[in-house]
């Protein structure tokens, strides 16, 4: 678990709009299945991530941002590929949609 002196961080990019409003889609059908009690992130605030890297000292941050910054990748083809889901204590918490490239 994180203290005070820690973040929890992870490396993501955004997403096209057309994925966007597939996750949208998505977020509605399982709201109104009524599938898992869970909290529904803003669509706006949706990503791709891309690595977790967990607690990370505070004092490090910048240090990581300056090095993903200079980070120059290259643009590619993705496609969405299948549901999978997180659980707690036998309750689905975090839902998400693969991607393979």
């Amino acid at each position: 678990m994180a203290d005070r002196n820690t973040v929890r961080l992870f490396v993501s990019c955004d997403m096209p709009e057309e994925v966007r409003r597939i996750i949208i889609n998505f977020q509605q059908a399982l709201k109104t299945a009524a599938l898992c009690q869970a909290a529904y992130v803003d669509p706006s605030h949706a990503h791709v991530t891309l690595a977790f890297l967990g607690d990370v000292e505070s004092d490090d941050v910048a240090t990581i941002d300056e090095a993903l910054r200079a980070i120059k990748a290259r643009t590619g083809m993705a496609r969405l590929s299948s549901i999978d889901w997180f659980e707690h204590e036998g309750e689905i918490r975090i839902v998400f949609i693969n991607v393979v490239c």
